[in-house]
């Protein structure tokens, strides 16, 4: 009967919450000989029991058809369709004296399910489940069933890993906006090389144009062919979401790991020089050869020689020029082109500019292909570009790509995925240079101007209109109707805006029409996309050209009061309704703007349909609040903040993790009890979590714990240094972890309150400490005696110091809150204690420089090292300048007791939380 009282378990199990993991983990369940219907045996068993020794109850459970078995029966098969199950049957009578019978007949011993799998056992009911040796024929067959579960659960297990680590790097896309399939990059390369070409991997660098990129596409291509790991990145100016370093760091840690387990042997730096492209160039112009207009193979022979001897090594040269052959129509124009064309890049790209101003037609359109191409944030597809010609030029081109290669083919190309881009980096340098004279130069203010121009003409169109409110069900329809050109006019807008003419008179009154018609749209759309940190970038941008304007124009002016409106509103939007925003979009026309502040921009922008009425309490302006963020399903506990994300823990155990520009959520993690404390790794993924018994540590790009320590003695804080995790204890000694070696535990460091007895801790718990890696030191406090301040370099006790009393003796009053200047060069300790005093100490000559009352129960110190927060009575914030302890301001919020305060890394923003609730 064990196969039934393992039925029972797992349904009960699986109505538990707290065994769910556990119950997650079952994957196939056996059962041999299990009388899932009862057994005609039962009774003959309990009537023998009744005789020999007594009855028992659950003997007559398992006669047939008893109530107890039709309950486990009619309930299992509603849990049991997650599990794989089978069923071992006996087929052999088992003798008893002169009894002989089957304890369990094949039918009481299936299920009777659809996907379960029955399997005949050569054995009686005693013999099913015990072998004589391996190759016992009833072994092998339940050894071959243990095979195949195995075998299906790897398969498992591998898919989910697979699936898992897709998933984290389309996360890990997604926050990096890598917006574009990279594979996109690999087969431009890879395309451009001829067969032949390239077939050394090497670490190379050279000239531009010498063929580095096609060289690279090679190697990558080879690599993958043979299963082997292989990273890749292509770096593209032209491109934003790809010409800086964060995009690339999607690779960076398996490149890293590559790198180091070379050896600093394997490595080996090349250059690429002339001599080693000339045997590639001239396959390259042989290919292409065999098009061009010649009498026979000897004339194209010594056609490739001239031609190759004039490349000087250069791909991107040799290219261009045969782009030009191919145009020529007999020898004589071909030899007068190889005459003709310059020997280096930038005479031939010259060259190429002069024979387009010699052009009768098409310069208008030259101009707005360079235009674009040059100074976009990223290539434009070519139904983008034909939007935002039409915008630009008020033209259409229903043949744009054969336009673009007519025009400017020797310095626009189209990819085989339709983007529009230039042919090489060297040519956009060429046609931004300022001392480039050509009526196709490049003029950055103007061209960025003329970009922003068309831009703003889309967003301020009948396109954007936002939506009647008996429409607003509809949105994403007209979002689908938007030409191709409206992604890149949404979300690049403020970019080009910020780098526009400031005296540009017509952008200045778009912009302030945009911002008074069709601005709400434009964040819905953006809302769609889910990347609200695109809401603070224009913020910023917009900053930033109200800076320029300023200096030309009033700051009076209704244009610029406009402005600067939205360059606040924006960044309150996204910080106070980023959830609303993610949730819904469209809630911005009416559910978002009757809880902005009454007399701000966005509550006062032009709004269609009706708006709900909020009674009671509001504000006239924002305030300092930018953002607050309710935990009802728990009360918060530990704040703090990482280079991209901060954290809250709450005392359900839940640690949420919120971006730190758009306090949107990124993930949900469970500690699994009260979170005491947090803590992020500097520049890096890592984030450790703190409770009464155990610490975790976290990746966070992933939501994986890392490391599991457990914790006997309570810690008191937290702290990293380098990659070792450091924790104090109230027992008065530290714990640390080396990341570096499998979370090693090291062994325990104890400190004390004197020089005495070093190797043996204090016996008084501390009420306040505060570890410093930068100063290597640590310092504690505690009831009835000065702070101590310990060592951690040297292990060592290094002295006390606190606030001098009126007598000259040092203060033995309880302390509150301890927190060191960041910065090592400035020894600076602030002191918070139980009657009110702040003071500000010297702690390495044992000296006071400020003292006063504040009423700080709780303090931090912001990275930049300039500013110390501290929480006083009745929810207020009081911020100083750390180095004079000078009041600088003053916040006033709830009056809930402030738990704690922590400061972003950039020092701009702090946070606090209180009751329920994290606040910036």
């Amino acid at each position: 009967m064990g196969g039934l009282v393992i039925k029972k378990a797992y349904m009960l199990a699986r109505q538990d919450v707290a065994y769910e993991t556990l119950t997650k983990r079952v994957h196939t369940i056996y059962f041999l000989a299990t009388p899932h219907r009862g057994s005609d045996s039962a009774k003959l068993l309990n009537n023998i029991l009744q005789i020999a020794y007594s009855s028992r109850a659950y003997v007559a459970d398992l006669e047939r058809g008893s109530g107890a078995i039709q309950s486990i029966n009619d309930e299992f098969r509603k849990y049991s369709a997650d599990i794989e199950l089978w069923s071992f049957y006996e087929t052999q009578k088992l003798h008893i004296g002169v009894f002989s019978t089957l304890i369990v007949d094949p039918d009481s011993a299936t299920l009777g399910y659809r996907e379960e799998k029955q399997m005949p056992m050569n054995a009686d009911h005693r013999s099913i489940c015990k072998f004589e040796k391996p190759r016992d024929p009833n072994y092998v067959i339940l050894r071959n069933a243990l095979t195949s579960t195995v075998n299906s659960i790897s398969e498992l297990v591998l898919r989910s890993k697979e699936k898992l680590r897709h998933s984290q790097l389309k996360d890990l896309e997604n926050y990096l906006e890598v917006s574009e399939m990279l594979e996109d990059d690999l087969i431009t390369v890879e395309d451009a090389r001829i067969s032949g070409t390239c077939e050394c991997i090497l670490w190379v660098n050279g000239k531009p144009a010498a063929g580095k990129s096609v060289l690279a596409g090679y190697a990558i291509g080879q690599l993958q062919r043979t299963n082997a790991d292989c990273s890749y990145f292509f770096f593209k100016y032209g491109d934003k979401s790809k010409s800086r370093l964060s995009a690339c760091l999607r690779e960076t840690s398996e490149l890293q790991k590559h790198f180091l387990s070379l050896g600093t042997h394997r490595f080996q730096s090349e250059k690429i020089s002339t001599a080693d492209t000339l045997p590639d160039i001239k396959l390259l112009i042989e290919a292409k050869a065999k098009s061009l207009s010649v009498k026979d193979d000897k004339d194209r022979a010594a056609l490739v020689e001239k031609i190759l001897v004039k490349s000087k090594g250069s791909f991107l040269w040799t290219v261009l020029v045969l782009n030009e052959l191919l145009d020529s129509y007999g020898e004589e124009e071909i030899n007068q082109v190889l005459d003709e064309v310059p020997r280096d890049m930038e005479p031939l790209y010259q060259r190429t500019l002069e024979l387009m101003s010699r052009a009768t037609r098409g310069k208008k359109l030259d101009r707005a292909i360079l235009t674009w191409a040059t100074c976009a944030t990223r290539p434009l597809t070519t139904k983008e570009l034909d939007g935002a010609l039409k915008l630009d030029v008020k033209d259409s081109f229903p043949k744009l790509e054969e336009s673009i290669l007519a025009l400017c083919g020797q310095l626009v190309t189209v990819d085989n995925f339709g983007k529009v881009q230039m042919v090489h980096e060297t040519a956009r340098e060429f046609l931004l240079n300022d001392e480039l004279e050509s009526e196709f130069a490049v003029n950055k203010p103007e061209v960025h101007t003329r970009i922003t121009r068309a831009c703003l003409i889309y967003l301020t169109g009948e396109e954007m209109k936002p939506p009647r409110t008996s429409r607003r069900g509809s949105a994403m329809i007209a979002v689908a109707k938007r030409p191709e050109f409206s992604s890149y006019a949404c979300a690049a807008f403020s970019y080009h805006l910020a780098k526009a003419d400031p005296l540009a008179n017509d952008v200045l009154l778009l912009v302030d029409k945009f911002l008074k018609s069709n601005v709400l749209s434009w964040i819905e759309v953006i809302a769609q996309t889910q990347k609200l940190i695109l809401l603070v970038r224009a913020a910023k941008n917009l900053k930033v050209y109200l800076n320029s304007c300023a200096a030309e124009r009033s700051p009076l002016g209704r244009e610029m009061q406009n402005i600067r409106g939205w360059t606040t509103n924006l960044i309150r939007i996204v910080m106070k309704f980023a959830d609303a925003l993610i949730t819904s979009p469209s809630a911005i026309y009416s559910l978002i703007l009757p809880f902005c502040p009454t007399e701000s921009t966005v509550y006062n922008t032009a709004n269609h349909g009706r708006r709900l009425s909020i009674v009671g309490l509001s504000n006239a302006q924002w305030d300092d609040r930018l953002s607050c963020i309710d935990f009802r399903q728990g009360q918060t506990s530990a704040v703090c903040h990482g280079d991209e994300f901060f954290a809250v823990g709450l005392s359900t155990g839940v640690v949420a993790l919120y971006h730190a520009t758009s306090c949107q959520e990124y993930k949900v993690l469970n500690h699994g009890e009260a979170v005491k404390f947090l803590q992020f790794k500097n520049k890096t993924s890592l984030m450790a979590s703190c409770g009464m018994k155990t610490i975790r540590i976290w990746d966070t790009r992933s939501g994986e714990v890392i490391h599991n320590f457990q914790d006997p003695q309570r810690f008191i804080g937290l702290a990293f240094d380098k990659n070792l995790l450091i924790a104090a204890s109230y027992k008065n000694y530290l714990a640390s972890w080396d990341l570096d070696n499998n979370g090693a535990q090291r062994p325990n460091r104890p400190w004390n309150d004197s020089g005495e007895h070093i190797n043996t801790p204090s016996r008084h718990p501390p009420c306040a400490i505060s570890i410093s890696v930068s100063h290597k030191m640590l310092t504690v406090a505690y009831s009835g005696r000065p702070i101590t301040l310990w060592d951690l370099e040297e292990d060592t006790y290094y002295g006390s110091c606190g606030k001098k009393l009126p007598s000259g003796e040092t203060s033995t009053h309880l302390v509150t809150a301890l927190v060191f200047n960041p910065n090592p060069a400035i020894g600076l300790l602030a002191a918070s204690y139980l009657d009110g005093e702040l003071v500000l100490l010297d702690p390495f000559n044992d000296q006071n420089s400020e003292s006063f009352r504040a009423d700080c129960h709780t303090l931090a110190a912001s990275p930049d090292r300039h500013l110390l927060a501290g929480g006083a009575g009745f929810g207020i914030i009081k911020i100083y300048e750390f180095d004079t302890l000078r009041l600088l301001y003053r916040v006033k919020s709830s009056n809930f007791y402030i738990k704690q305060l922590a400061f972003s890394r950039d020092s701009l923003h702090f946070a606090d939380i209180r009751g329920s609730q994290y606040n910036v």
